[in-house]
């Protein structure tokens, strides 16, 4: 009995630690996965002629604790944009750590777009965005996520 809840306080510290992180995480920039274009692909089944073209692109922090426990991998987003090319919503596809999603998620809200058009008028679309957090050698023993 003792060993089942000493395993259960170590994952409701390690829950615990992972909200702190995102609360009051700071640290080094991630970095989308790509820096060109093609960072994001558009949904398949969304009709539209023209895709969306990222205007504004904010790199999330890396939250701090995340860095530290040598957390990093890739976030795949799946990012809602409006026909004003506003982000309405960012639902997370590929998870690596509750931080990291997080800080990938309130990166993506703030991202602007040229929205897509069909037949000359700006449509609603949804792409997909990969946010990669890798440690700089000598940042914190890695683990990989990815």
């Amino acid at each position: 009995m003792k060993r089942a809840s000493l395993i259960i306080i170590i994952v409701v510290v390690a829950a615990l630690a992972g909200v702190a992180g995102y609360l009051i995480g700071k640290g080094q920039q991630a970095q989308p996965a790509s820096q060109t274009a093609s960072a994001t692909a558009p949904d398949v089944g969304v009709p539209f002629d023209t895709p969306p073209e990222s205007t504004v692109r904010v790199n999330p922090k890396y939250p701090a604790l995340a860095a530290k426990a040598g957390i990093q991998g890739d976030v795949f987003l799946k990012v809602s944009i409006d026909a004003a090319g506003t982000v309405t919503a960012a639902d997370v596809l590929k998870s690596v750590h509750p931080t990291l999603d997080g800080a990938a998620k309130e990166a993506a809200l703030a991202w602007k777009f040229k929205p897509a058009t069909k037949d000359g008028k700006p449509v609603a679309v949804s792409v997909t965005i990969p946010f990669r957090f890798k440690l700089q050698d000598g940042d914190s023993t890695k683990k990989s996520g990815a």
